[in-house]
């Protein structure tokens, strides 16, 4: 976790599209992974690898205001939840701000940026017209929306206190999931210029009773139930506090049932659905733990993710024949399911759609089914579906049809499972299938040719073999994973990011001659590493490829190598590193791409070192705590260091520039390292000069020889 604690890297994997790569790299979601790798400022604030996303603030408390870095470009969802601070600047380059960053804590905000503004106590993106945060005003009682925004974005208002009547204005046209999370206040009128209300707008305000009014002939309240008129849509039913168990009967009108309309509604023990119900999306039911009769009209087409999960009163379901889809694991296991449809049956304990021969859920307790007992998987199964056996702690193994092509994301996830075999016609692994779970062996089909996104993460495999047919692996595919060696098949052209990072027991590496890329922290962290081969195939190799890999001896870089990512070495003191490429050359412990002046990293343990006279840029990390290091000889032409070069070089004591040259390195260098700059005199013939350090018992002293 060395490398991580200090460093993030790029989550996004490298096979996807260009418009999914962009997509990814604004993302306002924050991931687990995101926050244990990401780099931490001197305030404890989270940022990512790249510094355009700010993940975390929440370490920010040592500050009264708070100025986020001039490059940051988005801020993400929840990012100052729970912190103290009291101001908060957004500079210029703010092009994202996600889900209600400040929520539930209001603070002061200062934006430099013409498109967020701060008016009347709100956040708001005027570009597209979106309430991202209420900051609180001075006068509660009296909220003024200004005229420019359009839509209440998701948790704007989360946690807020709000008049006792608060009527939204008629420039309101959208409100977004959740923009009133857990609100306090007693009335909100709902005007009628809204065009758009998502699903679930209203959460948790149950537990702390808001009416809500309707003055739109479109959107309408009715016998407790958020209903859409225009669409045929319930969004969401208003349980009242203390409510006594009760029968919901749904209006005839309604043909679609909206994401997590009816979830934790504990009193709900009947619900009648209309005739006319075509959908019921994902997680509509979701925890109805009161829930005993629900009947499935005959009209009833699909059923989404999770639609009944935690019904554990449920105790029957009957399938129309008019099912035409069924979303992920939608059913609690203890409920009977009886199928009236020709596509979606039930057989031996398990719902199948056999359309395309897809394992929906199990109905075989786990007991049975790690004894094999009773539980055989039909042999109409094609394929096991998302989720369907994920967190089955007492599932220790299971047997499978020979006909199993597939296996979906997260199908084992969490389970107990400690032995599987896997049937010769399996030809593809979901993301994170077996992520977590005890699987100390495995052995791969000749048929198999993907293993997804986390298939192995954090699984006790030690060892593994794969064969000729698989040409994909995903990233973090085997990180965590106690495995001593690697033999990547022949077909594979990349290493995904991260594939076998903390991997601490790997010990040897073979990768195959049809390899043309090795993705961004493949082997981060492999500390027991010692040998690699490069084949003359490669291509590429990522940022942080080999960090910390402190065990790797030597390494020689193949001539067919086009492009190598910043610090690949990072952290891999005393490797020695051979180039047969033109482009890439080694020189006094310096990795350069000479092409464009770059250097990308340094691995040797000297305490001074004197960088070659073409270089004109310094990678990120490119010194990154190199211990021994005490004094840097900058040449003349470089133009660009990396805010994070020297980072966590503890003894570096001076970065010594030609003689005139501190205001231009001032401005490319941080503050605590432009403090560190002395000048001297370059010898004229553009030879760069030598120096000599003395160490005595007094401090540290430098002399200048020339040639």
């Amino acid at each position: 976790m060395d490398f991580f604690n200090q460093n993030s890297m790029n989550c996004d994997a490298s096979s996807i599209s260009m418009e999914e790569e962009q997509k990814e790299s604004v993302s306002t979601e924050v991931s687990d992974y995101d926050l244990d790798y990401a780099i931490q400022d001197d305030d404890g604030v989270m940022y990512s690898v790249d510094g355009k996303r700010l993940l975390d603030a929440q370490g920010a408390l040592t500050s009264e205001c708070y100025h986020i870095k001039e490059g940051t470009e988005v801020i993400c969802d929840f990012a100052f939840e729970g912190s103290s601070i009291e101001q908060v600047e957004l500079p210029a380059s703010i092009t994202t701000i996600g889900n209600n960053p400040f929520e539930p804590y209001k603070c002061k905000v200062e934006s430099k940026s013409s498109r967020f503004i701060v008016e009347n106590g709100m956040l708001i993106d005027v570009q597209k017209g979106r309430l991202i945060s209420f900051l609180d005003s001075d006068d509660q009682d009296r909220i003024i929306f200004p005229e420019s925004v359009k839509i209440i974005g998701s948790y704007a208002f989360s946690e807020c206190t709000l008049p006792d009547k608060f009527v939204l204005p008629s420039t309101i046209k959208s409100i977004e999931k959740c923009a009133f999370y857990d609100p306090d206040g007693k009335e909100l009128v709902l005007p009628s210029s809204l065009t758009n209300i998502d699903y679930s707008p209203f959460e948790y305000i149950n537990e702390t009773p808001l009416h809500i009014i309707s003055e739109s002939a479109r959107f309408v309240v009715r016998d407790q139930m958020l209903l859409d008129l225009q669409e045929d849509r319930l969004i969401v039913y208003f349980e009242n506090e203390g409510d006594e168990k009760v029968s919901v009967v749904i209006p005839e009108s309604i043909r679609s049932i909206a994401p997590y309309a009816f979830e934790e509604c504990n009193s709900i023990c009947r619900i009648t659905l209309p005739s006319s119900l075509i959908s019921i999306e994902k997680y509509a039911f979701e925890e109805c733990s009161s829930l005993i009769n629900i009947n499935l009209p005959p009209a009833l087409e699909n059923i989404g993710n999770f639609a009944f999960e935690t019904c554990d009163n449920l105790k029957k379901l009957i399938l129309p024949a008019s099912l035409k889809s069924i979303g992920d694991n939608p059913f609690n296991c203890g409920v009977e399911i009886v199928s009236e449809s020709s596509r979606f049956i039930m057989q031996d304990g398990y719902l199948i759609d056999l359309q395309d021969g897809r394992l929906i859920s199990c109905f075989v307790p786990v007991s049975q089914l790690s004894m094999k007992k009773d539980c055989v998987i039909p042999e109409i199964v094609k394929s096991i579906g998302n989720n369907v056996f994920c967190d089955d702690a007492d599932l220790n193994s299971i047997p499978l049809p020979d006909s199993l092509t597939s296996i979906g994301d997260n199908a084992f996830k969490g389970s107990g499972l400690k032995a599987f075999t896997m049937p010769s016609s399996l030809v593809s692994i979901g993301n994170r299938a077996f992520e977590n779970t005890c699987l100390e062996t495995i052995s791969f089909p000749e048929s198999l040719t993907r293993i997804g996104d986390y298939a192995f993460f954090g699984t006790h495999l030690v060892e593994v073999s794969f064969p000729d047919s698989l040409t994909s692996i995903g990233k973090r595919a085997f990180q965590l994973t106690p495995i001593k060696k690697i033999v990547f098949p022949a077909s594979l052209e990349t290493i995904e990011d991260y594939v076998c990072i903390e991997c601490e027991n790997l010990r040897e590496v073979v990768l195959p001659s049809s390899l043309k890329s090795i993705g961004e922290g493949a082997f981060a962290d492999c500390t027991h590493l010692e040998k690699v081969v490069l084949p003359d195939t490669l291509l590429s190799i990522g940022y942080g490829a080999f960090s910390y890999c402190k065990s790797l001896v030597n390494i020689k870089l193949p001539s067919s190598l086009e492009s190598i990512g910043e610090n690949p070495f990072q952290m891999s003191e005393g490797l020695k590193i051979e180039s047969n490429s033109r482009q890439f050359a080694v020189r006094d412990g310096m990795l350069i791409d000479t092409k464009a002046g770059h250097l990308i990293a340094y691995v040797d343990t000297k305490q001074v070192v004197t960088i070659p006279k073409t270089v004109s840029s310094i990678g990120k990390n490119a010194f990154y705590c190199s211990r021994d290091l005490k004094v840097v000889i900058i040449p003349p032409l470089v133009k660009n260091i990396s805010e994070d070069a020297f980072h966590q070089c503890a003894s570096l004591k001076m970065l010594i520039i030609p003689k005139g040259s501190k205001n231009k390195f001032k401005k490319i260098l941080p503050k605590e390292l432009s403090e560190k700059l002395y000048e001297k005199e370059f010898p004229i013939d553009g030879t760069m000069p030598k120096y000599y350090p003395i160490i005595d018992g007094i401090g540290f002293f430098i002399s200048m020889f020339r040639k």
